[in-house]
Formats: C-alpha cells, structure tokens, sequence
C-alpha cells in the first residue's frame, strides 16, 4: 500500500513539486524553531550555581568612584562599610554582601588571558566575606574567603568557577596555583619581583551570572575588604531576607540607608524582578520564531486543504469508481491520507537534509547533539499531526463521491 502512495505521487510530480517545495520549507523553520527551543530548554535544566530567593539588590549611588582623589575614595569605602554594618543590623536580614557582576544584571567586569593560544574570557566578581551566604555559592574545593585574606600578601586571594578550573588546570587540583599567565605565543609570562599574582583558594560551582538561559561565563572572584582598602569597590550591596519580608521591611531598610548614608541615593529591587525582565529579553527570540512559524504553517495548513480539495474534485471518476468496484468508504479516505503521508515524508527528507547541513558544515556551533535529533523528531511530529488535520476534510469529502455520479464523466 504504502510503495503505491508513492507510485502515484510519482505519476503526479509535476503537480506535487510546488507543494513538496512549501511542505519542506515550513519543516526547515520548524527544525529551527524546536532547535532555539530545545536548546534554551537544555540550558534551563543547568544549575545556576546560586539561589536568589528573598535577596534584594541594592544600587549605592555614590558618585564617581574612580573621578575621586585618594581621601574620597577612603571615606567612601568607609560610609560603604559602614552601611553595610547598618543592614547587617535590620531585623529579618540573615546576609548582607558587597558585590559585583550581580545575578541577571546586565552590568559586568570582563577580563580575559591568553592560554593555550586562545583568548580565555571571564567575569571577574568582586566579593566581601558574606556574599556566599547571600547567594548560596557552594565551595567543591578549597574555601571562601575569610578573615586570613584580610591581611594584604603577596598575591590575590582569587576564587574561580568549576569550568575556569577544567580549562586551566584539567582534573588536577587548582587550590594554591597561580592563574597562568602567557603571552600571545602561549609561553608563560616571567612574574617581576614585587608583581601581585592571582593565587586561587577556592573552587565554586559555575556561576551563571546572566540566568538559566545564557551561555556558561567562566567566572573569577576577588576579595573585597571595605575598611582594609584591599579589592575593588561594586555600587550594588545584595541583601538576604527572611521569607516573606514584604513592602514594609523595603521602606525601612531604605529609611535606615538614607539616615546612614543622607548624601547617597538608594534604588532597591528583589533579584528575582530582574530575572523576569531579563527572561522577558531572552525569550523573545524563540517567542517570535514560535510566531513566525505558526504563521507559516497556517498558511501551508490552508494552501494544503485548497489543493487536496481541487485534487478530490479533479479525481472524482478515480474515487467513484473505486467505490463502484466495492471500495469502503475508509479505503478511499486511507488512500487520500496515505498520499498525503508520503508526500509530508518527501518534503521532511528534503527538509532534514538541509537543516543536518548546519552542524556538519559547522554553520551553527553550541548546539547538543540531542537538541539537533530532537528537533527535527519535534518538527516530524508537529508536521505530521498538522498535514493529517489538514487532510481529513478532502479525505471525507472523497468518500461521499456516489459511484453513479463518477461514472457519469466516463
């Protein structure tokens, strides 16, 4: 049965061509579209290496910090410190942190060193003491820092994510190396008497500083000590909450830094505001991709009926005399689905060829191996199940053809 659906699409290929050609091009931007979304979906199931529940990001806007002479930037890390104390201090706060490259803000501290040849890029996060408590980062080797790295040494005391460590360093252990530093050639740079080199204490898991939907950054943090003067200074003080804190402990938490700190501005907001509005930004690509292709399948759906209509009408002798030589009326309607399943076939063949071009030709990296053959299983499906529903109209209406009016054009 199946090996004369295709004898007769066959037989009618000049006709079939145009279609075969729309068919195909809309499984292509469904291969596409379950790709982006498959691929976002794979991303969602990796941890982010933090909790943000009940933690508010505090923006400190304290002026320029790098336009102030020495004496002012002293007294700023002060009034920071002491502001931090002040929230330390609040009840229903159990951490309060110092940070920089904070969770699902956009605002960011890139560095980067040469190795092995290649440019290795990552964030650089400036930390105080209680930032793991804040965000929930989980040591797999090493420790956080503590008060030992108070003390100024001849390196920095650095912390880098599981994946930095992979890329470094391989499966040995990082803790007490220093980050390797090399030049354009990949030899290794000659460290100058007195030159402070970034020595690694602690391992943490990845830190997906941009949320569930972004690419991995490999991640670095540095100590930050506001009244020792050791570190960077970050505008953004994070602040852990007991559940359910609520509007009123925000007005008195802003109340306390206003009196704390009166010639400073104060904007606060919970992370997990910034995380739907960066989601919102994220998704929109797939959300209009989704669109686009439903569209376009609407618009395959109603040319597919109009043509297999015309078909049915132009077939009528075919289906009635199938009928008048004791055809059922389900035989006549297999018959018209079955073609239409073999041409859905041919199209997604033509189709899946080319969308399997992307990753052989290495036109698309970054993608699994498992979202490409998902994607194109999820298209099949969706393709399949729309081009039956399109179907099932001609295919009725071909089994109400009566063999006495089919005979009739004989």
């Amino acid at each position: 049965m199946i090996r004369h659906w295709f004898r007769l699409l066959w037989s009618r290929r000049r006709h079939n061509t145009a279609i075969v050609v729309e068919i195909a091009t809309c499984f292509l931007v469904l291969c596409a579209v379950a790709a982006l979304g498959l691929h976002q979906l794979d991303k969602a199931r990796i941890p982010t290496g933090y909790t943000i529940d009940d933690v508010y990001a505090v923006y400190v806007d304290y002026g320029s910090f790098y336009s102030m002479n020495d004496d002012e930037r002293a007294a700023t890390r002060t009034q920071m410190a002491t502001l931090l104390d002040a929230t330390r201090m609040q009840p229903q706060v159990e951490a309060a942190a110092v940070a920089s490259n904070v969770p699902y803000l956009q605002s960011r501290w890139m560095s980067g060193i040469q190795f092995d040849g290649q440019r290795i890029e990552y964030i650089v996060g400036t930390a105080t003491l209680e930032l793991r408590d804040v965000l929930g980062l989980e040591i797999t080797e090493g420790r956080w820092f503590d008060e030992r790295d108070q003390t100024a040494g001849p390196d920095n005391p650095v912390i880098i994510s599981r994946s930095l460590a992979r890329i470094f360093f391989g499966d040995e252990s990082p803790i007490g190396k220093l980050v390797p530093r090399q030049d354009d050639d990949g030899n290794p740079v000659v460290r100058e008497p007195g030159d402070p080199a970034d020595r690694i204490i602690g391992v943490v898991d990845d830190y997906r500083w941009l949320g569930e939907y972004a690419p991995l950054h490999h991640t670095q943090f540095r100590f930050t000590d506001l009244r020792g003067g050791i570190g960077d200074l970050s505008p953004f003080l994070l602040v852990r909450t007991a559940p359910g804190a609520g509007t009123d402990f925000e007005e008195r938490l802003l109340g306390s830094m206003r009196a704390t700190a009166p010639a400073w501005e104060f904007r606060l907001r919970l992370l997990a505001d910034y995380r739907e509005q960066l989601h919102a930004q994220q998704l929109r690509l797939p959300i209009v991709g989704i669109v686009l292709a439903g569209f376009l399948v609407l618009m395959v759906g109603l040319g597919l009926v109009g043509v297999l209509w015309q078909s049915v009408a132009q077939r009528t002798s075919e289906f009635g005399l199938r009928r008048a030589l004791g055809s059922a009326a389900s035989g006549v309607r297999s018959l018209v689905l079955g073609e239409l399943m073999a041409l859905a076939t041919i199209s997604a063949l033509i189709g899946g060829l080319i969308f399997v071009q992307a990753p052989l030709l290495g036109i698309v990296t970054g993608l699994s191996t498992s979202v490409w053959i998902g994607a194109i299983a999820l298209a099949a499906v969706v393709l399949y199940s729309f081009v039956l529903i399109c179907g099932l109209y001609p295919s009725w209406l071909a089994t109400r053809i009566e063999p006495a009016r089919a005979l009739q054009y004989e």
